[in-house]
């Protein structure tokens, strides 16, 4: 979830499944940073933005913190 790649692309990514496979349940296992070990401000951000478009896609999210 941290990175801008990772977080974009499967974003993306969950958001085709989506739309080809609708009655089919979807999970999402995420990871994300924890504030005292990113190396970017971004990295925060980054997994914020993309926390909306999970959320709005998936059936159920389980989130850990690394």
């Amino acid at each position: 979830m941290g990175g801008g790649t990772g977080s974009g692309f499967s974003s993306l990514l969950l958001q085709a499944l989506s739309t080809s496979y609708e009655k089919k349940v979807r999970f999402s296992y995420n990871i994300y940073p924890p504030p005292s070990a990113s190396t970017s401000p971004l990295e925060i951000y980054n997994s914020v933005f993309a926390a909306n478009s999970i959320m709005e896609h998936s059936s159920a999210s389980i989130v850990v913190e690394n």
